[in-house]
């Protein structure tokens, strides 16, 4: 069993021999909140034995179903190779007029599992005192008007990354904007 669920590749486990796999709905789908297991026959009519007091099954409704089930088709007949250009050209607008902030650093990073998401990785340049640390920034950005909120897996370490798959026409510009209003403010 395969617990694969970011994974982008719906087959790829199944055709490595994977009796079972189990996918999120949310994650490289994006749909509503759900997921779905896929595999050998056998192991599915087991997995259904949690309807009959086994285990306790996923509470979804049919809005939740239909959604995934739209999601997955829309999934397949997405261009995944110009997404993956149109985001590493936000990630490089973001690295590039974030790193002209005095006291950041941005870099494009890629995901650490290897799949083709890239974010903008940003830290602070030590050569540059600026009065405040990455926490502080991060409050400021959640506590905006509008609220950013970066990926803060790393934050401990001091670096927030900004991936670039949510965002729509005019985000990049407001998180450069509030970082230089958070730096020179």
């Amino acid at each position: 069993m395969v617990d694969a669920a970011a994974e982008e590749d719906f087959r790829k486990y199944i055709a490595l021999g994977a009796d079972l796999v189990v996918y999120s709905g949310a994650k490289a789908l994006e749909a509503t909140t759900s997921g779905f297991v896929t595999g050998k026959k056998q192991y599915i009519d087991w997995v259904k034995k949690q309807y009959h007091g086994i285990g306790r099954p996923m509470k979804i409704g049919k809005e939740g179903i239909m959604g995934l089930l739209k999601a997955l088709e829309r999934y397949e007949n997405k261009d995944h190779e110009k997404e993956v250009r149109e985001n590493r050209e936000k990630v490089r607008y973001l690295c590039e007029e974030i790193g002209k902030i005095p006291g950041l650093k941005a870099q494009e990073i890629q995901d650490e599992a290897g799949r083709a998401i890239y974010r903008a990785r940003v830290t602070l340049d030590p050569a540059v005192e600026i009065g405040c640390t990455m926490e502080e920034i991060n409050r400021q950005l959640r506590e905006g008007n509008p609220s950013i909120y970066a990926r803060t897996e790393f934050l401990n370490l001091g670096k927030i990354d900004f991936d670039p798959r949510p965002m729509v026409e005019g985000d990049k510009e407001l998180i450069v904007k509030r970082l230089k209003e958070i730096i020179g403010g």
